[in-house]
């Protein structure tokens, strides 16, 4: 009765890890925690980023990965309209 986290998968009816690292519980979760890696952005993930360029219509964020993030201006919610 457990549920697979990241870098798990089924084998044979066990839950084995798909890469070397640290395998970390939370509960009925189960995800192994890589030993050295660059974070892989999931879909919901809060991200924290350095801007490295400003263009007129986004942002180019380097978040610690092989690809830097973009951020549409026009995806943002500004106060007072900005």
């Amino acid at each position: 009765g457990v549920l697979k986290g990241h870098e798990t998968a089924d084998l044979n009816g066990e839950v084995v890890a798909t890469l070397c690292g640290v395998v970390e519980h939370i509960n009925k979760l189960v995800y192994v925690r890589a030993l050295r890696s660059k974070y892989k952005p999931e879909v919901g993930d809060i991200v924290i980023g350095r801007v490295v360029e400003v263009a007129q219509k986004c942002w180019r964020l380097e978040i610690n990965y092989n690809q830097d993030a973009v951020l549409l201006l026009s995806s943002m919610n500004m106060r007072d309209g900005v």
